[in-house]
């Protein structure tokens, strides 16, 4: 196995915005700048975001397209999650808005999921 092999290994896919090819293990495109839906999610995924209000304070937060999918997707789970135990699906889509908007998670979307 040489240096380079693990670039064999990535299969390169072909953005639907604009047909650029984006390896992988990226999630952004770089030629349209759109980030591409995670292949575990199953939601609806937005073409535009929108702003998003702290239930306390009442400030606004601009969201991604790809954001606003995930976050709708988080705060519908947890309306509907009768369980104790939260799914893998919301923990991944949990810890993938926790990583790209931190301030966003922490003002949006924890007052719900606590």
């Amino acid at each position: 196995m040489g240096i380079f092999d693990f670039l064999k290994k990535s299969k390169p896919n072909k953005c639907k915005e604009c047909g650029d090819f984006i390896q992988s293990e990226f999630e952004i495109c770089f030629e349209c700048n759109k980030v591409k839906k995670p292949k575990w999610f199953d939601g609806k995924w937005y073409d535009e975001g929108a702003d998003v209000t702290n239930p306390y304070t009442f400030k606004k937060y601009k969201l991604s397209p790809a954001e606003l999918s995930i976050y709708d997707f988080i705060i519908g789970s947890s309306m509907s999650v009768n369980s104790e135990e939260p799914d893998k699906i919301v923990e991944k889509a949990i810890e993938w808005f926790k990583e790209k908007n931190p301030e966003a998670y922490t003002n949006c979307v924890l007052p719900y999921i606590t």
